[in-house]
């Protein structure tokens, strides 16, 4: 427990990972307020707040800033945004 994180199934945090990332994505997928995860999976809305907030700053730390991401963007034939092909204008 040195990385400041509970042990899973403890009472501050009940679900397995796998069930978090479910949890998460459903949240990210349908934008789904915090108090409908939290009925569905038996949880408080602050522990399903927590959840996510844990889940989209670890899928962030390793992201582009924005800087980065034009520079990259400027070098590239086409994007896929948001999953669709754009093409580039030179």
């Amino acid at each position: 427990m040195g990385s400041g994180l509970a042990a899973e199934g403890s009472r501050w945090r009940r679900l397995s990972a796998g069930r978090q990332a479910l949890l998460v994505l459903g949240h990210l997928r349908c934008g789904d307020i915090h108090s409908r995860p939290a009925a569905a999976s038996g949880s408080g809305i602050a522990t399903v707040y927590r959840y996510i907030r844990e889940a989209v700053d670890v899928l962030a730390g390793p992201a582009l800033t924005l800087e980065q991401a034009v520079s990259t963007a400027a070098r590239k034939a086409y994007l896929i945004l948001d999953g669709t092909r754009a093409p580039l204008r030179r």
